[in-house]
């Protein structure tokens, strides 16, 4: 049974062919679905946390002060959207899912340093921002960038994601590694040389 989206989204990857080799993996579960779930649930608790402390926070820090609360609450709210967007995107498996989720993830750390350095009133404002801002961030950051980077699970569930194929692409029927040429990449469709089936969305997702 085909899942209707809306045009902008690409089809949920799901087995329409009883070819498809039982030991290709891919789909939104494992690792993936737990990774996506974690920066829901975070980007979602620190939305809610900039907001529920924002009026104690200029009582206490900032009662002289304007423009520095104002840059708390927006670098607060972006970072925290940056990860309920890469949640986003890897859930709907939108054009360029993995690239906007990798932009999102790298700019974590950046936005915590931001956001913990417009907060407060530390004696040495730029090592506590290093320090509990850009580092914090980058302790899950890095691990998440790195499985998105090389995950065969996260190749093959957004293998139709991009504008081309990468350039080497595992046969979902017989696990062959295959080597598109430039033409086959921009039009996303090859056949595997091993069992001479077609590659393709439509072959693949439904």
């Amino acid at each position: 049974m085909i899942t209707q989206r809306p045009y902008f989204f690409n089809p949920p990857i799901e087995v329409l062919s009883a070819k498809v080799h039982p030991k290709y993996i891919y789909g939104y579960k494992g690792w993936l679905f737990f990774l996506s779930g974690f920066f829901l649930l975070m980007g979602s608790y620190r939305l809610y946390n900039v907001f529920s402390i924002y009026g104690s926070t200029i009582q206490t820090y900032y009662k002289d002060e304007l423009l520095f609360p104002i840059l708390w609450l927006i670098t607060g709210c972006l970072n925290s959207l940056l990860s309920i967007c890469t949640s986003f995107v890897l859930y709907f498996r939108i054009q360029h899912s993995l690239f906007i989720a990798k932009v999102s993830i790298a700019l974590l750390p950046v936005g915590g340093f931001l956001g913990h350095f417009f907060f407060g009133n530390y004696d040495d404002r730029l090592w506590m921002a290093f320090q509990n801002g850009f580092l914090a961030n980058l302790f899950y950051a890095l691990p998440a960038f790195i499985y998105l980077s090389v995950s065969r699970r996260v190749r093959n569930t957004y293998l139709f994601c991009g504008n081309r194929l990468s350039e080497k692409v595992l046969c979902p029927f017989c696990l062959t590694s295959v080597i598109p040429d430039e033409s086959e990449r921009r039009n996303k469709q090859l056949i595997c040389p091993q069992c001479k089936e077609i590659i393709s969305q439509i072959n693949i997702a439904g």
